[in-house]
């Protein structure tokens, strides 16, 4: 099995750049479905956007948003907001720690905010084709589980998802 080494994060890091279907999970919450996607945004600079309809397990349905920066320093890969009063605040670093139980290369991270800690792992298969992330979030009215996977997009599938969105 192989473990990404100080020099292989940059690998990982050009990986991400393009367009991914995103499924989103969080149990006794809601889904979500929509697209996500990293854009170059400058050397080592990888902006990242997601949007979608998340449905609630009521069944209300709302569009969801979101925006960060991927910065590639330092060997490691540094996550910046981007779309609100915090824009260009770090919200965390991925630490490499290695490999999963299906050989997938692994990446932790942490960011607490005020009394909440969104714990983050990240997981790369050996493919390009897919990414898992999940957060543990606790805090004091916080306690859910929320687990993203990205598929990658072929050009003809990021039109079909359009089209489909658009209807």
């Amino acid at each position: 099995m192989h473990v990404i080494e100080k020099l292989e994060v940059s690998n990982v890091f050009a990986l991400l750049e393009g367009s991914w279907e995103l499924r989103r999970s969080i149990p006794n919450y809601g889904n979500m479905e929509g697209m996500a996607t990293f854009t170059k945004g400058g050397t080592d600079i990888l902006n990242y956007k997601e949007t979608g309809t998340m449905e609630l397990t009521n069944r209300k349905k709302f569009t969801a948003y979101r925006e960060y920066q991927y910065r590639y320093e330092d060997g490691t890969i540094a996550v910046f907001f981007r779309d609100n009063d915090r824009a260009g605040q770090l919200f965390h670093v991925l630490k490499f720690a290695g490999e999963g139980s299906e050989g997938e290369s692994t990446a932790t991270a942490c960011h607490v905010c005020k009394e909440d800690i969104y714990n983050a792992m990240y997981y790369f298969y050996g493919q390009e084709d897919r990414f898992n992330l999940t957060y543990q979030v606790k805090g004091p009215l916080k306690d859910y589980c929320s687990n993203t996977v990205f598929l990658r997009m072929r050009p003809s599938e990021k039109i079909d998802i359009m089209d489909k969105k658009g209807k």
